[in-house]
């Protein structure tokens, strides 16, 4: 199973390719999923907003957040 994205990075317009395959199975009675990215795949999908853009115009693209929202994470991380 697969999540293909298409569709152009909002910033760039950049055509998003690649997918996050998933798979799931049954270990010992326990389900386990895992959630691989192809080589290809150039975008990510903010975890906290749900915005799709390219890696290449996210700062820190391994965050899993957009700019927008990784700043704010860091100033709230920053907080006393």
């Amino acid at each position: 199973m697969s999540n293909q994205v298409i569709e152009d990075c909002p910033k760039c317009t950049k055509k998003l390719i690649g997918v996050i395959e998933v798979s799931s199975a049954m270990v010992g009675g326990i389900k386990l999923v895992v959630m691989k990215e192809t080589p290809d795949r150039n975008w990510i999908l903010c975890d906290s907003c749900n915005q799709t853009i390219c890696k290449s115009c996210c700062v820190v693209p391994d965050s899993g957040c957009c700019d927008k929202c990784f700043s704010k994470l860091q100033t709230a991380s920053n907080l006393p």
